[in-house]
C-alpha cells in the first residue's frame, strides 16, 4: 500500500536525483533496468507491466487501463517525475504522456514508436501479433523464449553485459504465458492507436534513444523527432534495439546529458 492506494508491484533502484519512472519492453520487467540503474547511479522505480513480472492480470490489457493502472505511483513524486520507456514501454509511456503530459516532466523513449499510421499496416501487425500469441499460448514460454531471442530485433540483446543478460533471459522464462498474450492482444503494436498525428501538441522535452544498429527505429525516431517540438534524438553506438542494457554506460551519460538541460 502506498497512501492508502494499491499501487503495482516495482523494482526500485536507489541513486542520486529524483528517480525516473521506468517501464520495461514485452517479455520483461521492471529488474531489466539494474544494468541502467548502476551505469547512471540514479534511481529508478520500475513497475512491472501488466501481464509481466508479479504484476496481477486483472482483465483485458490495454494503453489506457494501463495508464490508470499506473497512476498510484504517481504520488511517490512531489513534482512531475521523469517517464523512460523501452519498446512496449515506450509505446506505453507515449499514450500515456499524451493523454496526460501535466503529470511529466519529460519523457525518454528507448526504441519506441507512435503506433502504425496506415490502416494496412496495423491490419498486418494484429494478425502477427496474432500468431504470436497463439505460439505462445500452444508451445508455452521457454519455447517462445527461444524463438523471441532469435528474432532480428531481440537477438542483439545477447550482447547485455553479463550478469544482466542472463537474468533477463531467466526472468523472461518465468513469464506467465497468459499474460504475455494478454498484453499482445490488448496492447500489441498493431491495437495501439496511432499517435502521429500527437506528436506535434506534445508540449514535454523528449529524449529519443535509439542504437546505431538499429535502422528501423533510428528511421522511426527521426521523423518522431520532426513531428516533436522539443525533442533530441541521440544515438547509441554499438548497440541494437535495447541500447540502453547492450550500452548502458553510453545510454546513462546521454540521459544525464539530456537531464542536466531540464
Amino acid at each position: 500500500m502506498l497512501d492508502g492506494r494499491s499501487v503495482p508491484a516495482h523494482a526500485r533502484f536507489d541513486g542520486k536525483g529524483p528517480p525516473l519512472l521506468a517501464l520495461h519492453g514485452f517479455s520483461g520487467s521492471g529488474q531489466d533496468f539494474a544494468a541502467l540503474a548502476e551505469a547512471s547511479g540514479r534511481g529508478f522505480i520500475a513497475p512491472h507491466l501488466a501481464g509481466h513480472g508479479t504484476s496481477p492480470l486483472l482483465g483485458p490489457c490495454s494503453m489506457a487501463g494501463e495508464a490508470a493502472r499506473l497512476s498510484p505511483i504517481l504520488t511517490l513524486w512531489s513534482a512531475p517525475p521523469v517517464l523512460l520507456g523501452y519498446s512496449l514501454g515506450g509505446r506505453t509511456a507515449l499514450s500515456w504522456a499524451c493523454a496526460d503530459p501535466a503529470s511529466f516532466a519529460a519523457l525518454i523513449l528507448v526504441g519506441a514508436s507512435p503506433g502504425l499510421d496506415e490502416a494496412e499496416e496495423r491490419e498486418a501487425r494484429l494478425a502477427s501479433d496474432q500468431l504470436l500469441a497463439e505460439r505462445i499460448a500452444s508451445a508455452g514460454v521457454p519455447a517462445f523464449a527461444d524463438f523471441w531471442e532469435g528474432t532480428p530485433i531481440i537477438s542483439s540483446q545477447a550482447n547485455i553485459p553479463e550478469p544482466y543478460g542472463s537474468a533477463l533471459r531467466a526472468r523472461r522464462r518465468r513469464c506467465s504465458a497468459a499474460g504475455l498474450v494478454s498484453s499482445l492482444e490488448g496492447m500489441g503494436t498493431g491495437r495501439m492507436p496511432s499517435l502521429w498525428s500527437e506528436l506535434t501538441a506534445l508540449p514535454l522535452p523528449t529524449l529519443l534513444l535509439t542504437g546505431a544498429r538499429d535502422a528501423k527505429f533510428c528511421g522511426i525516431a527521426e521523423a518522431m523527432q520532426a513531428r516533436l517540438p522539443h525533442a533530441v534524438h541521440s544515438i547509441v553506438e554499438d548497440a541494437g534495439h535495447c541500447c540502453h542494457l547492450e550500452q548502458p554506460e553510453r545510454t546513462a551519460a546521454l540521459i544525464e546529458d539530456f537531464l542536466a538541460l531540464l
